[in-house]
């Protein structure tokens, strides 16, 4: 259900994310939205949905190196990009997997945290798609987990919830 091949070509590589999207204030707001709920969360597995060249995966894992990670594109060309990166960096506690990832979250997940940053969008429309990725999603999340989607519309205050009772607060108002 998701269509990355319509995805505008300039995302990749890791040259052109970095100039045109990794290095602007929404994205760079919302890898640290994401990094604070890794945070406060305390997951130790982490699922990335829609993970692209990896930038977002490879940032966390390097934040939290005793937590695993695994970033899922269904993109061959920009997950053999993260996996490089990953390499490259030297790496272990992530792994990348060519993947749909509605069709990855059809089966059990083994994951204290699933996000999406910027990718939730990539869920064709119409909206009844996007509520069943969602419900399928959840439904089979373990017991516990979270599931974070991170898209580039957050509001205001987002950037001054620093305190992890607020964080807390705003998770148990929207379940």
């Amino acid at each position: 259900m998701s269509d990355f091949n319509k995805t505008p070509s300039y995302f990749n590589n890791t040259e052109a994310f970095e100039k045109y999207l990794g290095q602007t204030s929404y994205y760079l707001a919302l890898q640290n939205a994401v990094e604070k709920i890794i945070s406060i969360s305390g997951a130790k597995k982490i699922l990335e949905l829609g993970s692209a060249t990896g930038a977002t995966t490879i940032k966390m894992a390097q934040r939290f190196p005793d937590a695993t990670f695994c970033g899922i594109d269904m993109r061959e060309d920009v997950v053999k990009i993260a996996y490089n990166e990953a390499v490259r960096r030297e790496i272990n506690n992530i792994t990348f997997e060519t993947e749909d990832m509605y069709a990855f979250t059809q089966n059990a997940l083994d994951y204290n945290l699933i996000y999406l940053l910027y990718s939730f969008h990539h869920i064709l429309d119409p909206i009844e798609n996007k509520i069943s990725f969602l419900a399928n999603t959840y439904k089979n999340m373990r017991p516990g987990s979270y599931l974070c989607i991170a898209e580039t519309f957050i509001p205001e205050y987002a950037t001054s919830l620093t305190d992890k009772n607020a964080i807390l607060k705003l998770w148990n108002q929207r379940k």
